[in-house]
């Protein structure tokens, strides 16, 4: 069901007119939770999803490490 991200893979345009609005929806003052639940609401494609999901989260990781080093 997951497909692995290879690196140096590109992006689908679907998976990046989720992360458009996603980040559209944040920048008007919605968590990241809330976005996701009316992206969902409005019925786009759920691999996406699952896609913008595994890319946050991964990125939060990256945050959390990055901040970590820097201590």
């Amino acid at each position: 069901m997951f497909s692995k991200v290879e690196k140096g893979s590109s992006v689908t345009d679907s998976q990046f007119e989720v992360f458009m609005m996603h980040g559209g929806m944040m920048s008007e003052g919605l968590k990241s939770e809330e976005a996701i639940a009316l992206i969902l609401k409005m019925g786009m494609a759920t691999e996406d999803i699952a896609w913008l999901m595994r890319h946050i989260a991964v990125s939060n990781a990256a945050k959390k490490i990055a901040r970590e080093r820097t201590q």
